[in-house]
């Protein structure tokens, strides 16, 4: 499977190999990308990579050969352009600055954190109750 998005030219893909496989990156040299491995195990460059390993690419490897073990191999690809901009990262927080990292903290611990978007209709969901005996 794959996802393409134009404008920022983010792509993912979806890959398993059966085992003892070849896939050749069609990453562009000048994007930022990376790959995680989540079943089996792959070599990259005749370097190992087990499984739940996350992999940056460097720009030397863009078009490198990923080869399946003898168990095959499933992970995910994704490359985009760099962005040019601060991250700054805490937990599973990724934001461009300390102040919004501290926000997004915030939130979380308040039980606040997207709860206007994801539940805006929450009280349209509730099950109805009929008339009362």
């Amino acid at each position: 499977m794959e996802i393409q998005d134009e404008v920022t030219q983010v792509t993912y893909l979806d890959i398993e190999l059966l085992p003892g496989h070849h896939f050749l990156s069609p990453l562009p040299e000048q994007n930022n990308s990376f790959l995680y491995l989540f079943e089996g195990a792959l070599h990259l460059n005749h370097q190992q990579v087990s499984v739940d390993t996350l992999v940056t690419v460097g720009h030397g490897d863009h078009n490198a050969e990923l080869i399946a073990s003898e168990q095959g191999a499933r992970f995910i690809m994704v490359s985009g352009k760099p962005i040019n901009e601060e991250i700054v990262q805490y937990g599973p927080f990724v934001m461009n600055r300390k102040d919004e990292i501290d926000q997004a903290l915030q939130d979380f611990q308040s039980n606040s954190f997207v709860h206007d978007r994801a539940w805006i209709n929450r009280k349209h969901d509730a099950p109805q109750q009929g008339p009362k005996a």
